[in-house]
């Protein structure tokens, strides 16, 4: 991160979730961080403490299983600058904590395997109306990750992105092209995105979580002027570790290939690297 040192005053913040600990009711966020840089020979460290302030954020709810609640009217302009004006009122952080004991006694090591990044990014082949107002989008090949919502609107404009992996269908139902959830069993996959009124345009990306989906079903609310989707509103992003593939393998039978083709999406939608760093 050597590029982002500027001559002057430097900012070095974090954005924080409610990860494994906070989903479970374990307690608040808490984190630990070293930053070393070197200039002019002089070695200079900063660590997280007591002295540094944390301010409200506009992600309202994240939970692994559940999703992302996102409302862009509680967004603080710069906050992650030194030209932050509004961040002079933010709070002395709590240096302590559950975790602190533990945190306290643990080294930080950068991580030995690829880091969790983009991988494939993927467009909707179609997108239908099966019930009134709910609209499903195929992107036609299950993923991990989450969608990118681009959409212009109203303030307080509600748009909610429901994920799931299969349609509606017998036994559990009708055909009818509604998104079928049984198999998310109490997890909601749900990602909401509360519009600020920017009419140059909004973009969403939920942080904190990601789902296994094909489809999404979008449902927008809370305003008085319709905004038709279509299907370049939602992109997919496929994330994972960043591990090199090795090897391939092709038949003559289709239905065998398609076999390799499901084990090598399943595989690789299941390498999310978590690195323990607690003793």
């Amino acid at each position: 991160m050597t590029k982002q040192i500027k001559t002057g005053e430097n900012v070095f913040g974090l954005h924080i979730g409610e990860g494994w600990y906070g989903m479970w009711g374990y307690g608040n966020p808490t984190a630990k961080a070293v930053l070393k840089y070197t200039a002019g020979g002089k070695t200079t460290t900063v660590v997280t403490d007591g002295s540094w302030s944390a301010g409200n954020s506009p992600v309202l709810m994240d939970s692994e299983y559940n999703g992302v609640t996102y409302d862009a009217n509680q967004e603080t302009e710069g906050w992650d600058t030194a030209d932050c004006a509004s961040c002079a009122s933010w709070k002395p952080v709590a240096a302590g904590g559950a975790a602190a004991p533990k945190l306290a006694n643990t080294s930080l090591s950068s991580a030995s395997f690829a880091a969790v990044s983009v991988m494939h990014k993927f467009t909707a082949k179609w997108m239908r109306e099966p019930s009134p107002g709910e609209y499903v989008f195929d992107f036609t090949q299950n993923i991990a990750g989450w969608v990118k919502l681009k959409i212009t609107g109203s303030k307080n404009t509600t748009v909610t992105l429901r994920h799931a992996e299969a349609l509606m269908h017998p036994p559990y139902g009708p055909r009818d092209g509604n998104i079928y959830v049984g198999n998310l069993r109490s997890a909601k996959a749900t990602d909401t995105y509360i519009l600020k009124g920017d009419q140059d345009g909004e973009e969403f990306q939920p942080v904190f979580t990601q789902h296994g989906f094909r489809y999404v079903e979008m449902t927008i609310t809370g305003t008085d002027d319709p905004i038709p989707p279509t299907l370049d509103m939602l992109e997919a992003i496929n994330i994972r570790s960043g591990m090199e593939q090795t090897g391939t393998a092709a038949f003559s039978d289709l239905m065998l290939n398609q076999v390799q083709h499901n084990i090598l999406w399943g595989q690789a939608d299941n390498l999310m690297m978590v690195r323990i760093l607690i003793d």
